[in-house]
Parts: C-alpha cells; structure tokens; sequence
C-alpha cells in the first residue's frame, strides 16, 4: 500500500525558535522589603531612654539582618509633635538659624546631603541619628539667659504621636506636600512601626477632637492596600498604674507625671487582633534595650520573611520560546537554595509582564523539603535584547 500522505499525519507541535541574545544573563536575588519607622518621643523625660536607644541599635540591626542577610530593609526616624507649642511658643528656627524642630510627620536627616533613611549600605549612620536628636525642654524664650540653649523656647510638651506618623502616611489632614516627598515608604514593602514613649498621644482633629484608635488603623490599612500581613506595630511603653509611676515621671523640676500611654496601647492591641497575633509591648524601663531591640527586630524579620518574595526587574526577560499553542517560554530559572522551581510557574513562582515583574510565592517556602523561610531565593535571567525584533518581551 501507498505510504500515508504527509498531509493526513498529525504535524508535531511547533515552536518558534528564537534568535540567540547577545545579552548576558543576570543574577538576581529576590529579598523581601522591609520599611521600619521609629516614632520616637524627645521631650526631656527621654533622655535616657534615647541614649540606650542610641548605644544598642546594632542590636535591632543584627536581628533584622540574621545570618544572611535577606531582608531589604530602610530605617527611619520620626519625632513627637506638639501642636499648642511648634509655630506658637517653639518657633521652626532661632534667629541664629539653629533648627528648634522638624515639620509633622518629616522623618529625621541621617547625613549632611539630607537623605531621611538608612539601608544596609550606610546603616552605621544609624546611631548618629539618634544621638544628634535634640531633648531638651525650655518653657517659654528668655534671650537673657546666660546658657544660649535656654534662650529660646524649644521641645514638646503635650507629645503627639498619631498626627506625626499619619503626616508620614500621607493623610491629608496632616501632611504637607514637602513630607510627602521625603516619604521613603515602598509599596510593596512590610511596614514596621515602633512607638516608643513615656507618655501617651495627644493628637487632635481640626475640631479639638482626640484621634480616635479607628482613624489610625483606617489610615495604617490604607498604606499599605488594605492588606494587614504587611503591617506590624510595636511598643516600648510604660507600665500601666502603680507599677509604671516611676517610669512617667518628667526628670526635670518635678513636672509630675505624663499620662498613661492607654491609647497608643489600645490602637497596637487592637492591630495585633486585626493580625490574630499576641501583641509585643515592652516595658520603657525594665530590662535591657539591646534584648528589647533584639525581640521586636527578630520578630519583624521573622515576619516579613513569610511573605511573598518579589523583584521588579530592570529590563523584561527575553522570551525563548513561542509555541503553536500560544503558550511561551522565558528564558529564566527560578531557585530556592539549590531546589530548581522553574518547570513550576504559576503554582510556586510567577511572572507578571506588565509590571516586569516575578514573583516566588510564601507558600513555595513552606512546602518544599529541605527549604525553609531562611532560604536564599535567586533568579537567573537573560533579558530582552534590542539587537533581537523576534526576542521581543511578553505581552
């Protein structure tokens, strides 16, 4: 009999071989983004506590760090407002030109070129940071005074805290446009705010209203997409009643006592309820700041390492591949320590080409042997090459 005609046989599936880029393949390593924010209360009473702040931050550093250094993280600082004292009594600048406060919500210079957060590169900054913020407390000007920092009226006394980190926020009530612009919050980034004060907050609506809890977890949720699991909130507070008197004691002329931090309390409790996690509170003033540091930065990271890895590539990824089917092939591995997940997309790792980017999810970090949260995620990837019309990105 007659062989088959080659037309009545099923073709093989046919893939579109593409030219070879000249590119050179890249290595990335895909680390978690971490945006920490120290709100930090400098009136006069704190003045111990900043400089045992200041002398055990490498501490908080190590344990965000870990052994490997997965975290991408930025570290900045916001102070206390006081909204019945800066403008008024306090004015923004000596007529020497020495700077008495910053604006709401604007995070605090870590250098001389005016950069407002620290990463792993210039992270030794850190503690300069905290040891040049300014803690003392003058009442009213009194240009007679033989001290020149007596002067002039300087630092809080009715401490604010939700107004200055909603400003950092960019709610509209309380930020300005130059805030805004010094904001170093990521999208995509976990947010890490720690609250750490002798007193409570005292933040008040246009209508003389205190900030209720809600508002602030309404703004928190906002920053970051309605999307708790990228939102942590700490606190090194006083004790509540008796046992926190001591510790809310103003150090200078016997001012009395700063009240209880009940709200900044409720509004971490009440986050940490939203999360179905126990909430982490730490007493200002027993045990040691480097062990305090060293528990809330060890918990962020263990945090922030559960979550989805993800990388926003410079250039889009050459496609290797284009099948009959429609379907393509990119020319890219993905690997979790040495386990390969490439031939598993969609289900352990994704590409999303309209933003350019790939994303390893938690859940591949939970269910492969032999990996854990603390494996290093890298991608090798050759890009589009533009000497190349058919290597041409995805669409």
């Amino acid at each position: 009999c007659k062989p088959a005609s080659r037309s009545l046989m099923p073709p093989p599936e046919k893939t579109q071989r593409l030219n070879k880029s000249s590119a050179t393949p890249l290595l990335k390593e895909l680390r978690p983004q971490l945006d920490v924010v120290f709100v930090l209360d400098n009136s006069r009473s704190m003045e111990g506590e900043i400089h045992s702040l200041q002398e055990n931050i490498q501490k908080f550093i190590k344990g965000l760090e870990g052994q490997k250094g997965l975290v991408d993280y930025r570290i900045g600082v916001i102070l206390t407002y006081d909204s019945t004292r800066y403008g008024s009594v306090v004015q923004k600048r000596t007529r020497e030109g020495e700077l008495l406060y910053y604006d709401k919500g604007e995070p605090v210079p870590v250098d001389q070129l005016g950069h407002r957060f620290v990463t792993e590169e210039n992270v030794q900054l850190l503690k300069e940071v905290f040891s040049q913020i300014d803690i003392s407390f003058v009442s009213k000007d009194d240009p007679q005074a033989k001290d020149p920092l007596q002067r002039y009226a300087r630092g809080p006394e009715k401490e604010e805290f939700f107004s200055p980190l909603l400003a950092f926020l960019g709610d509209p009530e309380n930020t300005t446009a130059s805030v805004q612009k010094l904001s170093f919050l990521r999208p995509q980034a976990h947010l890490a705010v720690i609250i750490v004060t002798d007193a409570d907050d005292s933040s008040k609506d246009t209508a003389g209203n205190l900030y209720s809890v809600e508002r602030v977890m309404k703004t928190l949720s906002q920053a970051k997409g309605g999307d708790w699991s990228k939102l942590s909130l700490y606190g090194v507070l006083c004790p509540l009643g008796d046992e926190g008197s001591e510790c809310r004691k103003f150090i200078p002329g016997g001012r009395g006592e700063e009240a209880e931090s009940i709200r900044i309390r409720a509004l971490i409790q009440k986050v940490a309820r939203h999360k179905r996690q126990k909430p982490v509170i730490l007493n200002l003033k027993s045990g040691s700041w480097g062990q305090k540091l060293s528990l809330i930065s060890t918990r962020i990271r263990g945090e922030v390492l559960k979550q989805d890895r993800r990388i926003v590539l410079e250039k889009p990824i050459r496609v290797k591949k284009r099948l009959k089917n429609g379907k393509i092939v990119l020319d890219i591995q993905v690997k979790i320590g040495e386990v390969d997940i490439t031939n598993r997309k969609g289900e352990l790792w994704n590409y999303q080409a309209s933003t350019n980017t790939v994303v390893v999810y938690a859940k591949a970090l939970k269910e492969l042997k032999g990996i854990s949260e603390d494996s290093v995620v890298t991608l090798s990837y050759t890009p589009v090459d533009p000497q190349s019309p058919l290597a041409r990105p995805v669409q």
